[in-house]
This record gives structure tokens, sequence and C-alpha cells, in this order.
């Protein structure tokens, strides 16, 4: 019989931070388990330029919220250390190189290409937060032994919206 946790839900969310980590690269095919945490906006251009004493403002993303539907996520904005900011596991060290080098290795230039990547890295960086937050989603699910059949129809409603986010973004 699956044991159940007496942990409120909150408390469960706030554990679950521990176990969201996926560890994926992106790129097609790749298996490496090596995936580093690479900046969705370069840590020494975009994020350096708009940091006061090394901290950016963002918006509270999934990531970090502590309550499963939290109201204030992308709403509030929090400061982060510039080191932090918009940071995210989705490559392997060869493939993060191989596709972004136009855009971590020379002078930024507006064209298509720098356009491309930056939106690229940026969707993956969403993708990435999206399952990260089923998967915590998830574990509370399974800690409070909570079935999705048996859940109430707005229930069901919310979580199939947020996989319906997962698999629309999936390449």
């Amino acid at each position: 019989m699956k044991r159940i946790s007496k942990k409120s839900a909150k408390q469960l969310w706030v554990e679950s931070i521990k176990h969201m980590e996926i560890f994926q690269c992106f790129y097609p095919g790749c298996e490496s388990g090596d995936i580093i945490k690479l900046h969705t906006l370069q840590n020494n251009g975009v994020i350096s330029q708009l940091a006061e004493d090394n901290q950016v403002c963002m918006p509270r993303t999934s990531r970090h919220s502590t309550y499963p539907m939290d109201k204030k996520r992308g709403i509030e904005l929090d400061m982060v250390g510039k080191n932090v900011a918009t940071t995210f596991k989705g490559f392997c060290k060869e493939h993060d190189d191989k596709l972004f080098a136009d855009i971590e290795k020379s002078k930024w230039r507006p064209d298509d290409k720098s356009a491309f990547l930056f939106t690229y890295r940026t969707v993956c960086s969403e993708l990435q937060n999206k399952q990260e937050f089923m998967k915590r989603i998830k574990y509370v699910m399974d800690k409070r032994g909570l079935i999705y059949d048996k859940l109430p129809g707005y229930v069901q409603e919310d979580y199939n919206s947020y996989e319906s986010a997962i698999t629309d973004l999936r390449p």
C-alpha cells in the first residue's frame, strides 16, 4: 500500500524543489549527462549592464515559487544575483558551445541569427521551467496519494493546461 505523507501540500511543495531538476540536453538525440547551468541572456553582456551591486531585478518563476498555485509567480519582482539570473540547465557543454558560440563568444550584433539564438534559448528555458513545475506538482500528488481521475474538474483543467504548455513547446 502506498504511504501517504501527512505533510501539508505547502511543505511538500517546498521539499519538492530538491526533486524537480531535469538533467537533459535539448539538443536532439543528445544523451549526455553533463548538463551545465547557462544563462538565457549573457552574464557578461546584457545582465552585467542591468546589474546594480551584482544584482538584477527579475520576475518570480515557478522554479522559485513556494506554493503550487503561487499567484505572485511572474508578477512580483525579486532581486537576484547576476550569476544566478536567467540561468537554467538545458544543454550539455558541447552543444551549448556549438549552438550559442555566435552570441557568447563574440560581440552581440542585432541580426536575425542572434535574434533566433536568443529566442531559441529563451524557449528552451521556459520549457525547462514548465517541466520542472510539472515535476513538482507530480511529486506533491504522489506524496499525498492524489490520483488525477479523482481530482476536482477545475484542478484537472489546470493540470491539463500546464501539460499542454509543455507539449506545445517540446521540440
